[in-house]
């Protein structure tokens, strides 16, 4: 029997979800929620997709984007999108891009397997997440040969403490703009269409006499607010645009991210 295509986007949304849990349990159990919780992005796109991806994960001086599958067969769906393919022969042709790109362009998607589980006291089919590069496994689906990317395939719970905590995952400010304005020339033919870049973002709220500390979720309208948002201090705001981060190792050579 067809899938239905309403059913596969409602499994990508299932992802999407599970992703933006984990990403929140992540911040919250990795900061004091006394002290304040960092703003951060982790916010599902919407039909923002067709230019840029299903969705935005962002903190200070960290801004990824992720396109996320329902299973890893989907992934081939990709070869359907004619910019995705106009974007690959961009990467191929202009390597800075391309280092943009692998800083800032996932792909996700769901895996499955079986394991004992202990309340149940019996095999259970366990839904796991797992991320990589984007430019790299969607070139293949082209012939496009961009090379070999940092890694391969990462889980989700190493991909977000890579993102929290050693801050190895995300481009700088300066490269995810350069990346998403080619994202919309490739579109458009300009990069205008940046400034309606849409999403959201959770800003920390601090205990007061009438409530308890909380995360609440803020819109932002175009790159220029997301900064504004997310970069807080002026130290903070330094960082988000000059902000590089340690290199990882591809072929035993130290490769900047």
């Amino acid at each position: 029997m067809a899938t239905r295509p309403g059913y596969m986007l409602q499994r990508e949304d299932d992802v999407v979800s599970q992703f933006t849990g984990l990403v929140r349990e992540a911040m919250i159990e990795h900061y004091d929620s006394e002290a304040g919780i960092p703003t951060f992005a982790a916010s599902p796109l919407g039909g923002q997709d067709f230019v840029l991806a299903d969705y935005l994960l962002a903190r200070v001086g960290q801004f990824c984007l992720i396109e996320f599958k329902d299973r890893p067969g989907s992934v081939s769906r990709e070869r359907n999108k004619p910019l995705r393919q106009s974007l690959c022969i961009k990467l191929l042709a202009d390597s800075t891009l391309l280092a943009c790109s692998e800083d800032a362009h996932f792909l996700a998607w769901r895996e499955k397997s079986m394991e004992y589980t202990p309340s149940t006291q019996r095999e259970e089919l366990i839904l796991d997440i797992a991320l990589s590069a984007y430019a790299y496994r969607v070139a293949r689906l082209f012939n496009i040969d961009l090379g070999n990317p940092v890694f391969e395939k990462m889980d989700a719970d190493a991909f977000i403490r890579r993102f929290i905590v050693t801050e190895l995952i995300g481009a700088s400010a300066e490269r995810f703009d350069r990346y998403v304005s080619a994202l919309y020339e490739i579109a458009a033919g300009d990069s205008e269409g940046k400034a309606a870049f849409q999403g959201t973002v959770y800003a920390f709220f601090a205990r007061s006499v009438n409530s308890q500390p909380k995360l609440h979720a803020i819109q932002f309208d175009g790159l220029d607010h997301l900064y504004s948002m997310i970069k807080g201090d002026e130290h903070q705001r330094e960082r988000s645009h000059s902000y590089s981060r340690p290199a990882l190792k591809r072929d035993g050579q130290e490769h900047a991210l």
